[in-house]
């Protein structure tokens, strides 16, 4: 994470990070790595996967629209087999992916937020 980064603990389980001054690229890259961290580190025996909903931030949001996006975002991973990271505006994202940088930079916005959710599991012995 880049120390610009903003980590607080949102609820449960639930954290929200929000990204300032990094591309939708970056943003992507920065939540998979997260998530590839996380479940390749358990705690005392405890494996861990996490599910990530990302929301770009667009002029205009409030607190509320950024979070309900984020969160919606989330439950999209969840629900699509866990341990995933999705995005509240696939356009945006899939742009992320295949544009040049000059037109992704004119495209989309330079902050982003996402809420990842740990998920543990237990492994029998």
């Amino acid at each position: 994470m880049p120390n610009s980064s903003l980590i607080a603990r949102w609820g449960g389980v639930e954290f929200t990070v929000i990204l300032s001054g990094t591309s939708i690229t970056d943003a992507m890259a920065q939540a998979n790595e997260l998530k590839e961290y996380v479940g390749t580190h358990p705690i005392a025996n405890i494996s861990l996967t996490i599910s990530i909903g990302l929301a770009p931030i667009q002029t205009g949001d409030t607190v509320l629209n950024i979070l309900e996006r984020a969160d919606k975002a989330l439950y999209e991973a969840k629900n699509n087999g866990r341990n995933l990271v999705c995005c509240s505006d696939n356009k945006v994202c899939n742009l992320g992916v295949n544009a040049s940088p000059l037109n992704f930079i004119v495209s989309t916005h330079n902050a982003y937020a996402y809420c990842p959710q740990a998920n543990p599991q237990l492994q029998a012995y």
